[in-house]
């Protein structure tokens, strides 16, 4: 049976506060510690950031993605999917995490993974920009434009500029936006936001440290888990 977040959330929940802190400050991943004070609270935490660092927005909103599937990504991307292999997705990502980290105890920082590994599991922005240049290129860059100007005018929006796999394209698109503002074609509308969506996607510089910390953890697995209500994943 796939590992749920809920699964992993009540797993998590039994390991000391300090432990759960320490791979997430590792993972920099900020956090309110009002909010999150305890067991519990920074369980949920660190299983909401994995699956938001794992999975595009949309990914995310209709939270399919299992603990298995973010294993088996990561290990497939770190060239190690014969290492990471187990009975279940904890084996898998314990097995994982020893093959990357060795024996680490806590959190795991980016600079605990060796160089040639980080370099298979980050990737280029290239194909990012491929798509958001065929937005452009076969649709008319006003048309696209318009979609992703209005976008801009989100508070989300207000980011996006700063992403580094959205930065690069976005300015261009948007500067553009009045050469054919009249133009309005459905594809390029959805192509442009397509383009948000993947550039927004796997956050592997988060992603990596926060599940090699939650393997060394080496927790052992709660059953049965019932979904919390859920949290806000910038809470």
């Amino acid at each position: 049976m796939s590992v749920t977040r809920a699964d992993v959330r009540a797993t998590l929940s039994h390991q000391p506060a300090s432990a759960l802190r320490s791979v997430l400050d590792a993972a920099k991943v900020p956090y309110n510690a009002d909010l999150h004070d305890d067991a519990p609270g920074l369980a949920h935490k660190v299983a909401d950031a994995l699956w938001w660092a794992y999975c595009t927005p949309f990914g995310y909103t209709i939270d399919r993605a299992s603990l298995d599937d973010i294993v088996a990504h990561v290990a497939k991307k770190a060239g190690l999917a014969q290492q990471a292999r187990g009975d279940d997705a904890w084996a898998a990502l314990g097995a994982l995490t020893r093959a990357i980290v060795g024996q680490a105890e806590g959190g795991v920082a980016l600079e605990d993974v060796d160089p040639s590994t980080r370099a298979r599991l980050f990737p280029s922005v290239w194909p990012t920009l491929a798509l958001g240049s065929s937005s452009g290129a076969a649709y008319g860059v006003g048309a696209v434009g318009r979609v992703v100007k209005s976008i801009g005018a989100t508070p989300i929006g207000r980011v996006l500029p700063l992403l580094p796999t959205v930065g690069p394209w976005f300015g261009v698109v948007t500067r553009g936006a009045g050469v054919a503002a009249a133009v309005g074609t459905p594809a390029a509308a959805v192509l442009a936001v397509a383009t948000v969506n993947q550039a927004m996607g796997t956050n592997y510089q988060r992603l990596v440290p926060l599940l090699l910390g939650v393997g060394a953890l080496r927790a052992e697995p709660v059953v049965d888990a019932h979904e919390a209500p859920p949290e806000s994943a910038e809470s």
